[in-house]
């Protein structure tokens, strides 16, 4: 009888032993099928956006497309000034009353809550990214607010203007270079394609352009200069031909070239520029230049970004905070 109790109790302690393995199988199965479909969908995200420029506002259009979505929430960054702002969910229109309650706002921009559905799409027009001088500037840093498999920005151009400089030239009039550049004969559309970008990725992008009519008034100019400068320069070969006044004309050629890059910085750039050409050594910390030029810090991080982007200036982190140093 005690053998027969023994036995049995043995019976069922493996079966129990057996029944705890298999559900521990089972739930590790599960969580790491459910990891893989978490991984899955979020990759499966696309989005798409485009930016016409019209006068002086962008008129945007953002699209979302989800394969598999999770309808999870998510923020999107909004410029400051956006206005008219509409969305779209699976076709279907959402409210005023509840765009106001999915929006919120801080000191430097706006930001929407979104589901993630099959397809969003949000339109509004802002000013924030475009900047005059005596060229046009598109200037922004993008922010990716959820993982994305595929992210496109397709920027119009107002008609009848022109890239300040072509895309063939290693300082072209767009940075990043776009991948496709297309043209009517009125318009250009540049636009620019990543894949597999994380959440809170940056992406910054500029452009420069100008009217045609103006681009040609400066390349007749121009050629005059160049036509002024030849016959001058024969002149005074045959007046001068002493080794220090050739010095001097060299300087003064190299001072012109300087003055036309400076001239074609934005305000802002150039108010920078000028604190690190009076500078010691021609640095200055990140926060002296916020103090003495009154910028918030992200406008000055967004401006410092695009000037080292160029070659012009070089951030040297030391400690919380940067230098900043002109390059020679």
């Amino acid at each position: 009888m005690r053998k027969e109790m023994k036995r049995r109790k043995k019976k069922f302690t493996l079966l129990f032993l057996f029944l705890i393995i298999l559900i521990s199988i089972i739930s590790i199965g599960a969580c790491l099928a459910f990891t893989s479909l978490a991984k899955a969908q979020e990759q499966t995200a696309a989005f798409y956006n485009e930016f016409d420029i019209i006068g002086n506002k962008i008129f945007v259009k953002q699209t979302f497309i989800f394969e598999q979505p999770t309808f999870q929430t998510f923020f999107l960054e909004l410029p400051k000034d956006a206005t008219n702002l509409e969305i779209k969910i699976n076709n279907e229109s959402i409210s005023q009353d509840e765009i106001k309650a999915r929006l919120t706002e801080t000191k430097q921009s706006k930001r929407i809550e979104l589901t993630n559905s099959y397809e969003i799409k949000i339109k509004y027009s802002t000013k924030e990214f475009l900047e005059q001088n005596k060229k046009s500037f598109f200037l922004m840093d993008f922010k990716i607010p959820l993982d994305v498999k595929e992210f496109q920005l397709k920027l119009t151009l107002p008609q009848g203007n022109l890239l300040d400089k072509p895309l063939r030239n290693s300082a072209g009039s767009a940075w990043p270079k776009p991948v496709k550049l297309e043209t009517d004969g009125q318009k250009i559309w540049l636009t620019w394609t990543r894949t597999n970008l994380k959440k809170d990725d940056s992406i910054s992008f500029l452009v420069v352009y100008k009217k045609e009519k103006e681009l040609m008034t400066w390349i007749l100019i121009l050629i005059i200069i160049i036509i002024v400068i030849v016959i001058a320069f024969i002149l005074f070969m045959k007046k001068i031909k002493k080794k220090k006044k050739i010095t001097k004309k060299k300087v003064k050629i190299k001072e012109k070239v300087e003055k036309k890059v400076f001239e074609h910085l934005l305000e802002s750039e150039r108010a920078i520029i000028s604190l690190l050409k009076t500078a010691k050594r021609k640095e200055l910390w990140q926060k002296q230049i916020r103090l003495k030029t009154g910028f918030s810090k992200a406008k000055l991080s967004r401006v410092i970004k695009n000037l080292e982007a160029r070659g012009i200036v070089k951030k040297i982190p030391i400690g919380n905070t940067n230098k900043i140093k002109l390059v020679s």
